[in-house]
């Protein structure tokens, strides 16, 4: 099933919204080996959270957090669509068939930040950071990783992922994804 396009305008309303916001945000630098000095706050210029960012900052946290590919195959809602790091997009279909094809196994994920949320009328976006492991065709891989996400309201109010891009993976042993605004 393809995206409505009222789901891709409201990505493109979504970005477009970030794009501004971060407009005249300077960043700044640091050496190789120097890990992210980003406290594990937003970097959203709000400094109270409010109860829709709340719900959806827990919703992230239960989703992202998976010991295995059935339970990361049962919390990916049906319309959901991720961008690999291979540029390629799958469906929830195209995730089962992948998880269930025997090539991948052992495969956890873990979250480790979320750097941004930010909470719309009827959507949301967010940036997180996470760790993954898990076995390809018997070669095992572990990678931490950075993946937004974007979020709509269901018809009973609650947030439901629609988009997650995931960015390509470093080891664990290398430094945090960095600089954040």
């Amino acid at each position: 099933m393809s995206p409505s396009i009222t789901t891709l305008r409201s990505v493109s309303l979504a970005l477009a919204s970030a794009s501004r916001q971060l407009k005249n945000r300077s960043f700044s630098t640091r050496s190789p080996r120097q890990r992210s000095t980003t406290t594990k706050k937003s970097f959203s210029t709000t400094s109270k959270m409010s109860t829709e960012e709340t719900q959806l900052r827990e919703l992230i946290k239960d989703q992202v957090t998976t010991a295995n590919e059935e339970e990361f195959l049962a919390k990916m809602p049906q319309n959901a669509w991720f961008i690999r790091p291979s540029g390629n997009p799958a469906s929830k279909e195209i995730m089962v068939e992948m998880m269930s094809s025997g090539d991948i196994t052992e495969a956890k994920t873990e979250l480790v930040e979320i750097k941004h949320v930010e909470v719309m009328q009827d959507c949301a976006y967010a940036v997180l950071i996470a760790k993954s492991s898990f076995d390809y065709k018997q070669t095992k891989n572990e990678d931490v990783y950075t993946q937004s996400c974007f979020f709509k309201k269901t018809s009973d109010g609650k947030f439901e992922l629609a988009w997650g891009h995931r960015s390509t993976g470093r080891g664990f042993e290398e430094d945090l994804p960095a600089p954040w605004p």
